[in-house]
């Protein structure tokens, strides 16, 4: 992709405590990134792992079976 593709289009705001916005900034100052940076970054990982938990996986009844035989299965010893 390009830096053209990737240009940033788009604003978006928020309110924070002044304590709020202490604890970001020290944290991005951490991690040599800029306070834009930083939450833009923790608030897509957030946003993707959301929608990765909200995940449904379809299955035959005889598949689900299986699954859960195996996950009924006795732990194995692992020296």
């Amino acid at each position: 992709m390009t830096a053209k593709t990737n240009a940033r289009s788009s604003r978006l705001s928020l309110r924070v405590t002044k304590e709020q916005k202490i604890t970001m900034s020290c944290a991005a100052e951490v991690v040599h990134k800029s306070l834009n940076d930083f939450i833009l970054e923790a608030a897509c990982r957030a946003a993707v792992d959301t929608l990765l938990d909200q995940q449904s996986f379809m299955v035959s009844g005889s598949q689900y079976r299986s699954y859960v035989q195996l996950l009924e299965r006795p732990e194995a010893n692992n020296p």
